[in-house]
């Protein structure tokens, strides 16, 4: 039925391990691997592939969300299909989406709306103003066939390479298919209980699964026309997933626009969180992705900071503090962090701080 060659798979494989190599369902796959890896190429040249029961679970902080897990099986046919797909879409997209994309993480995007800052400003001597703007409930409002459509769309006008008919099947299957269905609850339940019905799959004929490479991939081109039409107006915009910065000298302009996707927005089933949405002033600062953008610098904000400090709470040894300094050292110097990386540092029972110094390469210095 398709041709799909192993080493193809196989690739997706790798591309996989990378990420999940220490999980449970990796490390069973990885037993039996080029086994494994034939049976899953077979199966879907066979057209008899079938998604296995993901896991779900409801993370508390920073703010609460469904997260599903795919079997490692599925998440091996998922980077294939990222494989595939993402330079076709990569041609599709702006420039000013970043998220899930080679370059384009958080700090290229707060570097691109500090860039507009000073160009709208011109270089901080004139007037300028941004509005922030957020979607309530993305992946759990997306439209699944109407993102069916606009991938199949893309699949069979603008992908050249040998494996059309296998990407709209799988597609089909990864897209349509209710994760929902067999899931298995690795949290306790009653996280549900207080979990928001426009933030979760279960009786929901909307969204996606968020968790999956494909989901952020399928997230980032579902607003592209929303994209390309705010792109048109305000050459000065960035969209992280569904954070958008728009910045521009002509405050009126910004409201209008905000008006003509209000009116847009319910076509695609989304629509603008008010709660989170604001037109200000750039010289107050811009919050954007835990950083807050002012004129000159850019500084830590206090979600990041509050989340920081949560997510390094657990740590009881030397050796892992080293490694949580190490991997925020580049933040505490991009964001002008050290102030935070003192207070940061200080909160560590002083055995653990006296310990760190005579770990091996140890050129942290914040005491």
């Amino acid at each position: 039925m398709f041709n799909v060659e192993y080493e193809d798979m196989y690739r997706a494989y790798t591309d996989c391990r990378k990420r999940k190599k220490s999980t449970p369902g990796a490390k069973k796959f990885e037993t039996y691997a080029l086994y494994n890896i034939v049976q899953l190429t077979d199966e879907i040249n066979r057209g008899k592939y079938k998604l296995m029961p993901s896991s779900c679970f409801v993370i508390e902080y920073p703010t609460q969300r469904e997260v599903f897990c795919a079997a490692f099986r599925d998440r091996v046919v998922q980077h294939f299909v990222y494989n595939e797909l993402n330079p076709v879409l990569e041609k599709l997209l702006i420039r000013d989406t970043a998220s899930c994309r080679i370059g384009k993480g958080t700090d290229y995007a707060v570097q691109r709306v500090a860039r507009f800052v000073r160009r709208e400003t011109e270089n901080y001597t004139g007037e300028a103003f941004f509005g922030k703007l957020d979607l309530s409930g993305y992946f759990m409002s997306i439209d699944r066939d109407l993102l069916f459509a606009k991938i199949l769309h893309v699949v069979e006008h603008c992908y050249t390479g040998k494996y059309k008919d296998v990407l709209i099947y799988l597609i089909r299957i990864i897209i349509l298919s209710d994760v929902t269905k067999n899931a298995q609850r690795i949290c306790p339940i009653s996280k549900w209980d207080t979990l928001p019905a426009r933030k979760t799959l279960f009786n929901n004929p909307y969204g996606i699964a968020i968790g999956n490479i494909t989901s952020q991939l399928f997230a980032n081109f579902y607003l592209n026309s929303i994209d390309h039409f705010i792109k048109s107006r305000h050459p000065s915009y960035c969209r992280y997933v569904d954070d958008m910065i728009i910045v521009d000298k002509d405050k009126g302009r910004i409201l209008e626009t905000i008006r003509m996707l209000n009116l847009m927005l319910p076509g695609i089933h989304e629509k603008l969180n008010p709660r989170k949405s604001q037109v200000q002033n750039v010289k107050y600062g811009i919050p954007f992705l835990g950083i807050t953008i002012k004129p000159y610098y850019n500084c830590l904000g206090r979600k990041r900071i509050n989340r920081m400090y949560y997510t390094s709470s657990g740590i009881t040894t030397p050796e892992d503090m080293f490694m949580s300094a190490a991997s925020r050292k580049g933040m505490f110097e991009r964001y002008k962090g050290y102030h935070v990386s003192r207070r940061w540092y200080a909160q560590w029972p002083a055995e653990i701080r006296e310990a760190l110094i005579y770990l091996p390469n140890y050129k942290l210095k914040y005491a």
